[in-house]
């Protein structure tokens, strides 16, 4: 199943309480073919649990408070770095190395983690993948790694050709990884909860578009952001999100039911121009 394939670090910290941990995680620069919705493929670049490579980026997960020790190691033939946005440590890693950094989480949100050589190539290939800091708040969280691809891009990019950021034009859209119908099938991107039960989403754009997502049914209460134009404790149904951008959401559901999410751009809502094969999900309400 798709949500085996995802990469959740949990951390539940039973016999710790009130204390801090150092959370110790390896993670993997693959390069591989990413398959589609429409099932064509193009070269991307991961961040994966294992030499074995996935289209998905690993999902990290830390309470506030912990530290998070990386190990990075780096599968390609070409150098990467590393770094998370908003955190200082700059990691370069050669090929067939592995480098490892310690940073500290005070605050729970929503943290991109990439590579930001040869910018934006690198992290456009996929180089990119979000840290869940969560909170004692709610123990119902959800993660949406927004990103998009124009294919023919990341053929030439592979090839080391240049590329016109200009007119980029993307042709493929994604949430941690996969598309509608396959979201459905992930568990850490499609909401299942009940009744009067409160939720937070944590969402980071890490593509080169703005994400516009609009929740239907219910308003969302911003919980951290680092988009200027959203604002914390701010009440909305509709998220833009500029690129390299992260928000958290809380929202309790008052009625019953089954409500759509999808990008307002509604060419994010297609894949290879089929509709809605893109950023699109479910949220159920039981």
């Amino acid at each position: 199943m798709r949500k085996c394939a995802l990469v959740v670090f949990v951390i539940m910290l039973h016999c710790l309480v009130g204390r801090a941990a150092t959370v110790h995680v390896d993670v993997f620069i693959n390069r591989g073919l990413m398959q589609t919705v429409s099932g064509t493929t193009f070269p991307v670049l991961s961040y994966n649990d294992s030499v074995l490579f996935s289209g998905i980026n690993a999902t990290l997960q830390i309470n506030s408070g912990d530290s998070l020790s990386l190990n990075v190691h780096n599968t390609d033939t070409a150098f990467h770095d590393f770094a998370i946005k908003g955190f200082p440590g700059l990691l370069t890693i050669a090929p067939s190395d592995s480098v490892q950094h310690t940073w500290y989480f005070p605050q729970d949100g929503a943290f991109i983690y990439y590579d930001p050589s040869d910018a934006p190539s690198n992290r456009y290939m996929g180089l990119a993948g979000q840290i869940l800091v969560l909170s004692a708040a709610t123990s119902f969280n959800y993660s949406w790694n927004l990103k998009e691809h124009q294919s023919s891009y990341n053929n030439a990019i592979a090839l080391g050709n240049a590329v016109d950021w200009s007119v980029y034009d993307p042709d493929f859209f994604t949430v941690n990884g996969v598309s509608y119908p396959d979201i459905q099938n992930d568990s850490l991107a499609t909401v299942d909860v009940s009744l009067g039960q409160p939720y937070r989403i944590y969402i980071s754009n890490t593509g080169q578009s703005k994400h516009s997502i609009h929740i239907h049914g219910f308003h969302g209460t911003v919980i951290r952001s680092s988009a200027g134009n959203i604002q914390v404790n701010a009440s909305k149904d509709t998220f833009p999100i500029k690129s390299m951008e992260s928000v958290v959401i809380e929202i309790t559901p008052d009625k019953l039911g089954r409500y759509s999410v999808h990008d307002h751009n509604l060419v994010a809502v297609s894949g290879g121009g089929v509709h809605p094969n893109g950023m699109f999900t479910i949220m159920n309400i039981h």
